[in-house]
């Protein structure tokens, strides 16, 4: 391969060996420069030894990772466990020159410790586990389902029809798998007589492997219990054999499993151990591609429940996981600059929102306390904003400073080592031009370029982030001294935004509703009560007629005394 990329492997304690050799198989043969680094206990499952190993270990592991990315420079990083990752994100967010870090999930429900990696892409084996793994707060558009990650065997068997492989090895049109390897003579037995039980004609795939004692007993026990049944062990044929059937009985474990997915088969979880083993099972349970039997005694009507629901293909059948890693991760080995640029483009975009904002603060508190000169416009009109910005927040602030004085180390160790690698290619270019070799010098002059377009784009960046800082720093100072904005709450006096007096702009009585508080007033009612029930209504009306036929009675003799008057006069 052309331009392949150079991919480091991280293995770890807590990482299954069923899933990491076929993936460093397709890695392998795609042609990518493969390099495997043993972690050891940098990850595991967790317990008090296993802490206890971290501890006394990490700092020797951690400087031999570091040792080992600084010297075989990786175009990207593949983990496949959680702790792993983490150490790799790490490593990566310190390295001058940063690279992508891949993580496989295994897990068919994926534990919360995914997400306190930042890891660039996740592959994952199914939408279920994407959704787990959403819910745990990795963000979707970073996961990437990509099957079952087993054997190759078992994924190109999944390709073929089942009916043409019953044909072909004489089996009926019910098939049940039941692997038995590990299980020993005593447990084997006590399985097939549960299984004699089974109503309905199904033909009995018994793979013991390297069991003997298995196989031993088996030979000796299904004939006596006049059961449909074939054995096998180490054969070419096993992975067809398993594609033959449309349930497998074994235990939950992750080869077993991954074989079972990848020739698409429900799976009955034998007897699951605690820890992953259950973990796993109950996932097969819920995604509806499995039954736990937690004893020999439950076999069958777990196998029941399968058996009812087998018609039909499953989905996944035939996917090999192995190989879409291989060639997601050699994609992203060859497109690592933008890779990491799209991690660091959105980390940047927030801190810049932030910073901005506390600039236009900045600018705000620097003109509040400006005194009063020329005539000044001081807004009110409708395309005018009069919204004053927020104070700050004097711990993020500090919090942003921290962020950008991490990154401004991260772009100086870059600028740095594309510096010394630049002089690194000049002089290989050197060399090859006294040897007179054209093509070397050709190529280490092209990389030296590169190089250096590394250090003016680092550079560039350097610059900004120097400015953000200073915008913090003004920012910061603003705070410490300018008030916080406020706008006085509207009063009785005077309304909010205006100064018109709140009594001026009320509205006036109409004639109607003066004549009618007069007429009260005369009535002897108070002004603006409310009117009263109605025998308050008629005792005040008796009283009103008394009242009003003496004041007729003064005004009748008002008119008799001016009358007089005139008369005299």
């Amino acid at each position: 391969m052309s331009n392949a990329p150079s991919i480091l492997v991280l293995t770890s304690a807590g990482a299954d060996a069923s899933v990491v050799t076929p993936v460093l198989a397709a890695l392998q043969a795609g042609g990518v420069t493969l390099r495997a680094f043993d972690g050891g206990h940098v990850g595991g499952e967790g317990g008090a030894i296993d802490w206890v190993m971290r501890a006394i270990g990490g700092d020797v592991l951690e400087h031999q990772l570091s040792k080992e990315v600084e010297t075989f420079r990786p175009d990207a990083v593949v983990c496949f466990e959680a702790r792993a990752a983490q150490a790799a994100c790490h490593l990566r967010d310190q390295s001058p020159r940063p690279f992508p870090v891949i993580a496989v999930v295994h897990d068919l429900a994926p534990s919360a410790a995914w997400s306190q990696s930042e890891a660039d892409r996740y592959f994952v084996v199914d939408d279920e586990a994407a959704v787990h793994l959403e819910d745990h707060g990795v963000v979707g558009n970073r996961i990437l389902p990509v099957g079952c990650m087993g054997e190759y065997s078992f994924a190109e068997a999944g390709t073929f029809e089942r009916r043409t492989l019953r044909k072909r090895f004489g089996l009926s049109n019910r098939v049940v798998l039941v692997e038995v390897e590990g299980l020993g003579a005593e447990q084997s037995g006590q399985l097939a007589l549960q299984l004699s039980l089974v109503s309905g004609e199904i033909t009995y795939l018994f793979d013991a492997g390297d069991d003997t004692d298995a196989a031993a007993a088996l030979r000796v026990q299904v004939p006596i219990l006049d059961m449909k049944a074939k054995l096998f062990g180490r054969t070419a044929d096993a992975p067809l054999l398993w594609r033959s059937a449309d349930v497998v009985i074994t235990q939950a474990s992750e080869a077993s499993v991954g074989r079972a997915m990848a020739v698409g088969a429900r799976i009955v979880c034998l007897s699951p151990e605690r820890g992953p083993e259950t973990h796993r099972a109950n996932a097969l349970e819920e995604r509806g591609r499995g039954a736990i039997a937690t004893n020999a005694l439950m076999v069958g009507s777990a196998l029941e429940r399968m058996l009812a629901s087998s018609s039909g293909e499953v989905s996944g059948a035939g996917l090999d996981g192995a190989a879409v890693v291989a060639d997601a991760v050699c994609l992203i080995g060859m497109q690592r600059q933008d890779v990491i640029s799209e991690r660091q483009d959105a980390q940047s975009a927030g801190r810049k929102s932030e910073v901005e904002d506390a600039s236009q603060y900045a600018a705000w508190a620097a003109k509040a306390a400006t005194p009063a000169g020329a005539l000044e416009d001081l807004g009110g009109g409708p395309a005018r904003s009069t919204t004053t910005p927020k104070r700050p927040d004097a711990a993020r602030l500090r919090r942003l400073k921290v962020e950008i004085q991490e990154r401004k180390g991260q772009v100086s160790r870059t600028i740095t080592d594309a510096q010394k690698q630049t002089a690194v290619w000049e002089a290989q270019r050197s060399k090859a031009e006294r040897l007179g070799n054209v093509g070397m010098a050709k190529k280490a002059e092209r990389n030296a370029d590169l190089e250096r377009a590394r250090m003016h784009t680092a550079l560039a960046e350097m610059a900004g982030l120097e400015a953000e800082e200073t915008s913090l720093e003004n920012a910061a100072q603003a705070a410490a001294v300018a008030p916080e904005p406020e706008i006085p709450p509207a009063t009785d006096s005077f309304r909010q935004g205006t100064g018109t007096s709140t009594r001026s702009s009320s509205k006036r009585p109409s004639v109607a509703e003066e004549l009618d508080r007069l007429r009260r007033e005369a009535q002897g009612a108070p002004a603006g009560k409310a009117k009263n029930s109605t025998k308050k209504k008629q005792r005040r009306t008796k009283a009103a007629k008394k009242k009003g036929s003496a004041v007729d009675d003064e005004l009748a003799a008002l008119k008799r005394k001016m009358a007089r008057k005139r008369r005299g006069s």
